[in-house]
């Protein structure tokens, strides 16, 4: 609140400065005509202008400290410009303090409209960062720092920091669930838009998951911890979103590089233009048309300043950390979680989308539709599948009695799960039988000799998945199906979807094959990315081929996914945003830094050849920063209005 209320004097006060100093220039009253006013000008001005640069560019005195280890930055060219105007104009204060030529060698103006100007550009541009992490912000508000510690039945206020896996802590009604971990005693209703960004209300009661970031809307809860802190969800969420934030893009390491050189540059230019404007002067060349002294020496002094000025490289330096500060915060609000931040930059060259089916083109929240067998062993396979997190085993396990007790369970990848019973052991795996129902997968329990039971299961289509496709395909991007389940259930989802390209009964390491058989087949570029989704469990081996890995997470499997990007809703259209947030992050990039490198490139001539004062390099200065922070500003409110539209017409 302070540094609000602050910030807010400093800008009136700032504006005020400037104000009065064009107006004085205008007037020339900076330069009077009056000897008289010659003896207390230096003073006035003098005080001035040191107050401002104390006052507003306090941070530029550090350039030099920076210097001597050769390190330069945004900050080198402004300090050196602005401080030796100062000293410039003090010197010949004092030095020609009560003569006329006095007037003419002091340029107070612009050594304070540098430092404002710079002042207000970096003022715009911290406000729209903190505007843009908003997201971030609001993540930061959920990690408490203690909770309450239930110890020898007693309920402690513990900082989070001390609480260990299998401790019980209290979580309040309307209050953040501060660790990932199941409910041992009561239920609620929890909140998890923060997390997930769906705005729906979950029940959670005794033995269900809950984690961190969560709002507990209605009821007290006691729950058993299952993660410390820093293994939590929630801050797994805030680490990526910072780690995103802060990734640099090829366009940002080219842009470095380019200011490596830039600034020496720069320095060469203005000692040249120092000696040309000296030489001239001295010939008797060419005089400034708006500079009424006879002094060359100011005239290379002013040259050399202004071009130290008009070059500050702000708006070549600030243009790729603004945009993808805006970029990572709109990745945040729609549920994308960037576990590798090269993704973020690269997912928006893809040109070959694979899907796994259950679960991702599908609801995965499949049901039986058939099933015959006797009741004890339909009753068996329910207790086995309950011991598996597949689609399918939650379908069945669900539909049946499912408290046998089973041993050594065991899934076995691409193929099912076995488990021993009464000695014996058994198989649930896929059949070979013709299911009734066209599209459903057929599981079987089994034994070494006989088939004991036979399910039908079958899963619904995401509600907007076919709209999914059908955006991929408008961008140019082809869509590719890879699934293990059947052919008849794999082509009716193709239907439906418009896949064309479908690959059914594949086991998993067959998947990661076909991923490099695409790039192959269809002559991809190095550039050029193959995209697989799934379910980040059955499907390892493709994601970690993939050139980007996507993966549905909830729960604490966020903190499990080992794909690039967790989506952490069951939005497919989630997929659409990551790409074009990414393609719109590298067009507004290219937008500022191409902008920036023009102004330079137009502006050094103007001011090697003084055609324009310091004081009006300054504002030139000023502008270039506002147009690459007004980019970035309208590439904000554009984008937060089209995801606004599009959640709006799904209500």
């Amino acid at each position: 609140m302070f540094k609000e209320k602050l910030f807010k004097i400093k800008a009136i006060v700032a504006l005020l400065i400037f104000v009065l100093q064009v107006y004085f220039v205008t007037l020339n009253i900076i330069r009077p005509t009056n000897t008289l006013k010659y003896t207390w000008h230096p003073a006035i001005w003098g005080s001035i202008n040191a107050t401002v640069l104390i006052f507003y560019g306090w941070n530029l005195f550090h350039v030099y400290k920076r210097m001597f280890k050769k390190q330069f930055d945004m900050d080198t060219l402004l300090g050196l410009a602005a401080h030796s105007l100062f000293i410039y104009s003090l010197v010949n204060s004092i030095i020609h303090t009560g003569e006329e030529t006095y007037s003419y060698s002091v340029f107070w103006e612009g050594s304070t409209l540098l430092v404002i100007f710079a002042f207000i550009g970096n003022s715009l541009e911290t406000r729209l960062r903190n505007k843009s992490i908003d997201g971030y912000k609001e993540l930061l508000k959920l990690k408490t720092k203690t909770v309450i510690l239930i110890k020898n039945n007693k309920e402690v206020k513990t900082p989070i920091n001390e609480i260990k896996v299998g401790d019980r802590v209290v979580v309040k009604a309307k209050s953040n669930v501060p660790l990932d971990g199941r409910i041992v005693e009561g239920s609620s209703h929890f909140d998890y838009s923060k997390i997930t960004g769906e705005s729906k209300v979950i029940i959670k009661n005794e033995g269900d998951e809950v984690i961190s970031g969560a709002i507990n809307n209605k009821q007290r809860i006691i729950m058993l911890v299952e993660k410390t802190f820093e293994d939590s969800t929630l801050s797994l969420i805030i680490d990526k979103a910072e780690d995103l934030s802060l990734i640099k893009p090829r366009m940002q390491v080219f842009a470095d590089k380019v200011l490596k050189f830039f600034i020496p540059s720069i320095f060469a230019l203005s000692f040249i233009s120092f000696i040309f404007w000296m030489m001239m002067g001295y010939v008797g060349g060419i005089q400034l048309s708006w500079f009424k002294g006879e002094n060359y020496v100011d005239n290379a002094f002013l040259a050399s300043v202004t071009i130290l000025a008009i070059a500050c490289p702000c708006a070549l330096g600030v243009a790729t950390p603004l945009v993808v500060t805006v970029s990572s915060t709109l990745a945040n609000k729609n549920s994308l979680l960037f576990s590798e931040p090269k993704s973020f930059e690269k997912i928006k060259d893809v040109k070959i989308v694979v899907f796994d089916k259950t679960g991702t083109l599908t609801t995965g929240e499949m049901e039986v539709v058939d099933f015959k067998g006797e009741q004890k062993f339909l009753e068996l396979a329910a207790s086995i599948e309950k011991h598996s997190i597949h689609p399918i085993a939650n379908a069945i396990s669900s539909k049946f009695k499912n408290n046998m007790k089973v041993e050594s369970v065991k899934e076995i990848t691409g193929i099912g799960i076995e488990a021993m019973y009464n000695g014996e052991k058994y198989l649930l795996s896929k059949s070979s039988n013709k299911p009734k129902i066209n599209g459903s997968t057929v599981i079987s329990l089994k034994t070494k000799t006989k088939t004991l039971a036979i399910f039908e299961v079958m899963d619904k289509i995401k509600p907007n998945a076919k709209e999914t496709i059908n955006l991929l395909h408008k961008m140019n991007i082809t869509t590719v199906m890879v699934t293990g389940d059947t052919k008849q259930a794999a082509t009716r989802v193709g239907k439906l979807l418009d896949i064309k390209n479908i690959h059914s009964e594949i086991m998993p390491d067959r998947k990661a094959e076909i991923v490099k058989e695409l790039r192959i087949k269809n002559n991809l570029s190095k550039k050029q990315q193959i995209l697989f989704i799934g379910d980040g469990f059955n499907d390892i081996l493709a994601l970690k081929t993939a050139d980007i890995s996507v993966a549905f997470a909830s729960g604490s499997n966020i903190t499990n996914s080992i794909a690039d990007i967790s989506i952490l809703n069951e939005d497919l259209n989630s997929l659409i945003n990551a790409i074009k947030i990414s393609k719109w992050n590298q067009k507004k990039i290219v937008q500022s830094l191409l902008w920036a490198v023009i102004f330079n490139l137009c502006a050094l001539p103007i001011a090697f050849m003084m055609l324009v004062q310091p004081w009006v390099a300054a504002i030139l200065m000023l502008l270039s920063d506002i147009a690459v922070i007004g980019n970035a500003l309208i590439y904000k409110i554009k984008a937060e209005k089209y995801f606004k539209n599009k959640k709006s017409k799904k209500v």
